[in-house]
């Protein structure tokens, strides 16, 4: 498999989920590189009006695709959320070992990371090359 980040810019909006019962379009803190699933669930007015205050809402979509390298596979979606784009690189690579090691615990190997030439994409994978860049301590 060849994992491939994108990340369109989209028109800014919160809208309910009956689904997952959570708000979406607000842009979630990263833990570790990653957004916490249904961050944004409440049944207290205040505390979404809160989040208005206090949350960027998002302006891109992250969305991760995989593809397989067999050349009739057509890529799939992994996962997909709002971001206000201020990742840092450090962010994007422990996102990429996070899912890299997911995929392996399933039995997929990934054996490469692509992306647009988004600079913290780019360092991030400078610094899984150690090509001039170093990981901070």
């Amino acid at each position: 498999m060849y994992f491939r980040p994108k990340m369109p810019l989209v028109v800014s909006r919160i809208d309910y989920d009956a689904q997952s019962d959570s708000f979406i379009g607000f842009s979630s803190c990263l833990v570790n590189g990653l957004p916490q699933p249904n961050f944004f669930q409440t049944n207290k007015f205040d505390e979404l009006k809160l989040w208005f205050d206090t949350f960027d809402k998002s302006a891109y979509i992250n969305l991760h695709m995989i593809q397989s390298v067999a050349p009739s596979s057509p890529p799939f979606i992994l996962s997909t959320y709002g971001s206000n784009n201020k990742a840092t690189a450090t962010d994007v690579l422990k996102r990429w070992l996070y899912i890299y090691n997911q995929c392996l615990c399933q039995g997929v190997r990934v054996i490469g990371f692509s992306s647009d030439c988004d600079a913290r994409y780019l360092r991030a994978m400078r610094l899984c090359t150690r090509f001039f860049a170093q990981l901070p301590n």
